[in-house]
Parts: structure tokens; sequence; C-alpha cells
């Protein structure tokens, strides 16, 4: 093999290199765009519970890269706030998913109709956002 052979040889692997390298920091520096999965497990949309019944709750929560924090209320259809519920819980989470399970008691003057609202973000303060509708009687 000649000196000009191995030269060529020498200045491709370099150029190879440099391709590599910099396709490696282009694909490490792209931002994640997906928000979190947010799955509702328990209890099923448009149960109706009775004043003074526990609710059991269960959700799980997926990102593709990895969770941050979320945060569950009991609200309006807006997702205000509901003092008569005053249940609220959250809280920092790492890992790629995450299994919720709590539980509340229906108060005895709840509305006849109330969502649980579900906020998950991810690393990359992707957040997403569900509403699961509750019925409540005497």
């Amino acid at each position: 093999m000649g000196l000009n052979h191995q030269l060529r040889i020498m200045k491709n692997l370099k150029y190879m290199a440099v391709i590599l390298f910099a396709a490696i920091g282009i694909t490490s520096c792209l931002k994640d765009s997906k928000s979190p999965k947010i799955t509702v497990e328990t209890p099923a949309e448009h149960s109706t519970f009775k004043w003074g019944e526990m609710i059991h709750l269960d959700a799980e929560f997926k990102d593709n890269r990895g969770l941050k924090s979320y945060m569950v209320m009991i609200g309006d259809s807006n997702g205000e706030f509901d003092m008569t519920f005053n249940w609220v819980v959250s809280g920092s989470i790492e890992g790629k998913d995450h299994h919720l399970h709590e539980h509340f008691t229906v108060p005895d003057s709840a509305m006849m109709a109330r969502w649980v609202h579900f906020s998950v973000t991810d690393e990359e303060d992707n957040t997403a956002t569900a509403k699961w509708m509750l019925h409540f009687e005497e």
C-alpha cells in the first residue's frame, strides 16, 4: 500500500468521524415535542357515587423520555378548584412511567357532577391535561 493510498484512507476516516460527531450532536440536541400520556384506569368516566362513598383513583402517566411532575384535583368543568371536595394531590416524579393510586371521599354536599382534572409535565416541560367526569347523589 502506497503513502498516497494511506493518506486518502486517513482523510476519509477524518471526514467520517466529523460527520458522525455532528450527527450525534444534532440528534442529542433535538427537543422532545411529545406530551406525556394520561390513562385513567379507575373509576370509569361518568361513574355515579353516593355521598360519603370512598373513590379509588388509578391512573398511568407515561412519557417517551421522562416525567417531571403531576397534579390531580377535583373541580368544575372549567378546571376551577372545588372547595367542597377540597382535594388535590401533586408531586415530582421520575422515569418514563408512573402509577397513581389515590383515594378520596365524596362530601355530603357534593354537586351532581364534578371532574377529576389531571396535569402531567415531562422533563422537557411538555404538559398533558385530561378531565374525567364523575356523578354524585345522596
